[in-house]
C-alpha cells in the first residue's frame, strides 16, 4: 500500500505494483523493482557485474572522501554522490577485457567539479608522512590562492586509507600528510584536490605520483 503525499497529484509514499515510491533529498522520487529471471547470464552481464563488485570496493575504501568529493556533482545531477562515483569510475577506470578485468588507480577519480586540478604534483616520503608539492598556478583561469588541499592516500596491500580534508593553500605548494608508522613507505596511491575557500566547488582529482630515490 502507497501513501498519497499532498492531494492526487502530488508524490506518495510506498509500494504500487512494481514501483516503489520514497522521497530523497526532498524530492518525491519513484523507482522499480528489481526483476529476478532464471536465465544464465550473458558475458555482457556478467562482464558489467565484476566491473561493479571492482569498482564498488575501491569505492567502499575512500567512501569519506567520496561523500565530500562528489558532492557537489551529486547535487547537480540529483543522484548520491556514490551512484556518481560509480557511474564514472565504473566507465573509466576498469581495463582489460572479461573475464580479465582490473581497476586501473591511475584512471580513477575521487573527485569532480570545475575548479582547477592540482597541477604538475608529486609526493615524496619524508619523516613522518608523505610530501606532496605543485605547481603554484593561482591566477590561471578560476584558480584561487586560497583553494586548498584534500587528500586521499590509498595502501593497496592493506586495503586503508589516510585522508586530508583540510590540508594547505594552493599558493603554498606544499604540503605533509601525517601517514601512521606502519604505512609509511609502503605502495601507496595518492589523490589530490583542490577546493574553493568556502567550500561551493571542487576540482576533479588528480593522480600523484611518489617520486622513490
Amino acid at each position: 500500500m502507497a501513501i498519497l503525499k499532498n492531494g492526487p497529484n502530488g508524490g506518495f509514499s510506498g509500494k504500487v505494483g512494481s514501483i516503489v515510491g520514497y522521497q530523497w533529498r526532498g524530492k518525491d522520487v519513484i523507482r522499480g523493482l528489481p526483476r529476478f529471471s532464471s536465465k544464465p547470464r550473458t558475458p555482457d552481464q556478467l562482464a558489467n557485474q565484476l566491473k561493479m563488485t571492482l569498482t564498488q570496493r575501491f569505492l567502499q575504501r575512500v567512501i569519506q572522501f567520496i561523500r565530500v568529493g562528489f558532492r557537489h556533482e551529486a547535487d547537480r545531477r540529483v543522484m548520491s554522490a556514490f551512484n556518481v562515483a560509480m557511474s564514472y569510475n565504473k566507465k573509466q577506470a576498469i581495463v582489460g577485457e572479461y573475464p580479465d578485468l582490473a581497476f586501473d588507480y591511475r584512471k580513477a577519480l575521487v573527485s569532480m567539479g570545475s575548479v582547477p586540478p592540482v597541477k604538475d604534483g608529486t609526493a615524496r616520503w619524508v619523516d613522518g608522512g608523505l610530501e606532496l608539492q605543485w605547481t603554484n598556478d593561482t591566477g590561471e583561469g578560476n584558480a584561487g590562492g586560497r583553494d586548498y588541499l584534500l587528500a586521499v592516500l590509498f595502501f593497496p596491500d592493506d586495503e586503508v586509507c589516510e585522508f586530508r580534508f583540510n590540508g594547505a593553500s594552493r599558493t603554498e605548494g606544499r604540503d605533509v600528510i601525517a601517514v601512521r608508522p606502519m604505512f609509511v613507505g609502503k605502495p601507496v596511491h595518492v589523490y589530490a584536490s583542490f577546493t574553493c575557500y568556502n567550500g561551493s566547488d571542487i576540482s576533479p582529482s588528480s593522480y600523484v605520483d611518489v617520486i622513490t630515490v
